[in-house]
């Protein structure tokens, strides 16, 4: 019994992993291309503030499941709507993943085509990076690979982060409101719904107990690393009109070709292991009510994640651009769909 307890400890902390792997990825996209082309010296700050909507909504999702008593966020929702509940939070949590792997696999293969320069048309080159993902798709093995990694990132992540902070200047943190009155609440606008993935940390075995703390490391890393880049970066830079590959490849723009590499050695891991997360997490999601996840469907919802990416990438950049603001707003329809019916039905204990 020990051994079963020990393996199922395991599979929890693996999975925490990816979770907490794709909630960092996705703030940090998210903060850098639509936060931070618009506010620029004032992204940190404003990316901060665009954490509050989506930390209110997991913290009303959490408060669900204390009504319930319940110790994942499925199993909230079928206690309070029954199971028509967990359907729609099913449906809900898998487009959301969904888009995110679609926004996840066009960065990066713009990022291989514009800023690596990688010879080849985007579609073929989402045909071998699809072709890759599809090798690591097994269940338990990306999360595992991600868990036996995190350490060796985390690690990247700092050395960089030591190397350019020499860099640093403090008067550059100054307006702190931006270059113009209308750039803060664009920005705003562009990235209220920057924290949806943080709900993510509430739909698993992982999340019993106070689940939401366990978003603080991915919560901050990003106004972090956008305060760093704040600090490096003269603020005309940082509003000045560029490519998404560009905004993506800022930080190390003028650090030595060392760091460079390893910056985007790190960047595209990242982003290659957070596709695959949604993939494998939005399979996951949307067979909750069912209990059962047909093996071939992961691989069948890469697969048409990688035919999207014949439309144009600029067109379907802006299309996902204009999604993103309104992530955040089904689940918060669900939250307070649900919990009326929680307080009404809940347990007794």
């Amino acid at each position: 019994m020990s051994q079963l307890t020990s393996r199922a400890a395991g599979e929890k902390r693996t999975r925490l992993s990816l979770l907490q792997l794709l909630c960092a990825v996705s703030l940090w996209r998210t903060a850098v291309t639509q936060v931070l082309p618009l506010c620029g010296a004032s992204a940190w700050w404003v990316t901060l503030a665009c954490l509050l909507p989506g930390i209110g909504t997991a913290a009303l999702l959490r408060w669900i499941m204390y009504l319930t008593h319940t110790d994942t966020l499925p199993e909230a929702f079928r206690a309070g709507l029954g199971k028509a509940g967990m359907w729609l939070l099913s449906a809900v949590l898998g487009a959301l993943l969904l888009v995110e792997g679609l926004s996840g696999l066009t960065v990066l293969i713009t990022l291989f085509t514009q800023g690596v320069g990688t010879r080849g048309t985007p579609f073929t080159l989402s045909l071998l990076t699809g072709g890759a993902l599809l090798l690591s798709l097994h269940r338990e093995g990306l999360s595992r690979a991600v868990h036996f990694l995190r350490w060796g990132m985390i690690a990247a992540t700092v050395l960089i982060a030591a190397c350019l902070l020499p860099d640093a200047r403090l008067d550059q943190l100054f307006p702190l409101y931006g270059v113009a009155d209308a750039s803060v609440p664009e920005a705003l606008k562009a990235g209220i719904s920057l924290a949806w993935p943080l709900t993510l940390l509430l739909t698993g075995p992982c999340a019993k107990g106070d689940g939401l703390s366990r978003a603080v490391l991915p919560v901050f890393a990003a106004p972090a690393a956008l305060l760093l880049l704040t600090l490096i970066m003269p603020g005309e830079l940082l509003t000045r009109p560029a490519a998404l590959a560009d905004l993506l490849l800022l930080p190390a723009k003028y650090a030595p070709n060392a760091l460079q590499i390893l910056y985007l050695c790190l960047l595209m891991l990242t982003m290659f292991l957070a596709v695959g997360a949604a993939v494998q997490l939005a399979t996951e999601q949307l067979c909750i009510p069912q209990k059962r996840c047909p093996g071939w469907l992961p691989h069948a919802v890469l697969i048409g994640l990688v035919l999207i990416q014949t439309a144009d990438a600029g067109t379907l950049w802006e299309l996902l651009s204009a999604v993103q603001p309104w992530l955040l707003v089904p689940l918060a329809g669900v939250a307070l769909l649900c919990l009326p019916a929680s307080i009404i039905r809940r347990k007794i204990v």
